[in-house]
């Protein structure tokens, strides 16, 4: 729509692939941004990837998929660019509802996250923050809480 009032339906969104095993949960919220990698596709989405494998089934992890034209949807890499916290971390049991934030100086990644029952402490769940420097989003690093 040219005036945000009057909305015309595009229809769904197509994956360029078939779902590889730390999607074949499903893809769950995401996030869409302009593309901030050189030479890319117009647009980049960090999305939910929902474990579909029987020892890790309904884990979530985060991952990337590039597009040209915001309707058809191509995995940048074959496995997730962020997965979940060490075992017995607040976020040692997901990662999910990514956020991305571009900046001049790197990629911040804002998540959701969540403790299995190893987890000894408080908060269970929470939001994190990785950073990735530059425009390597195969780097992300977490960021401690202060």
């Amino acid at each position: 729509t040219a005036d945000l009032v009057d909305w015309q339906t595009a229809g769904d969104q197509a994956w360029e692939q078939d779902p590889l095993p730390f999607e074949g949960g499903g893809v769950l919220p995401r996030d869409v941004v302009p593309n901030p990698l050189p030479g890319g596709p117009k647009w980049l989405m960090v999305y939910t990837a929902k474990d579909g494998r029987a020892e890790t089934t309904g884990r979530r992890s985060i991952a990337v998929a590039v597009s040209d034209d915001g309707m058809h949807w191509r995995r940048l890499h074959d496995e997730p660019v962020f997965f979940v916290g060490r075992h017995g971390g607040w976020d040692g049991a997901g990662a999910a509802n990514p956020r991305l934030v571009v900046t001049d100086a790197d990629l911040r990644l804002y998540y959701y996250g969540w403790s299995d029952k190893s987890f000894v402490g408080h908060p269970a769940r929470g939001i994190g923050c990785a950073i990735a420097p530059g425009r390597e989003l195969r780097r992300f690093r977490r960021i401690p809480a202060a």
